[in-house]
This record gives C-alpha cells, structure tokens and sequence, in this order.
C-alpha cells in the first residue's frame, strides 16, 4: 500500500494506492488471488489512535 499526502499547497491532495502482486511475462506466474480492505478514518490522533488499536492490536500502533 502507498499513501501520499499533499499538504503545502491552498488546496491539499492526499491518495491510497494498493498495489496486487503481478503475473505474466517475467514472473513466473499466470494466476493471483487477492484479497483487499481499505479503511479510512478523519478524526483526532487520539481517537484514530485508539481506534487503530482495537482493529490491529494493542502491540501494533505506537503511540504517537
């Protein structure tokens, strides 16, 4: 996954990007099976924070 987040100029510009593994010439595979979810959260650090820890685990997110 990549995320970009453009913040500088008078009008701010941010994206997630997902990628799934490639196949075909070169690789070696002719199939993939992917799965994806993308969850997107507005809101403060506290509260994304702790949010984040219930979805992922405690020992995941660091306190920021």
């Amino acid at each position: 996954m990549q995320c970009y987040n453009d913040d500088a100029g008078i009008e701010s510009f941010g994206e997630m990007e997902y990628h799934a593994p490639a196949i075909g010439k070169g690789t070696g595979s002719s199939t993939c099976s992917d799965c994806s979810q993308v969850w997107a959260f507005e809101g403060r650090e506290k509260d994304i924070i702790k949010v984040a820890k219930f979805l992922l685990g405690d020992n995941v997110i660091a306190e920021i």
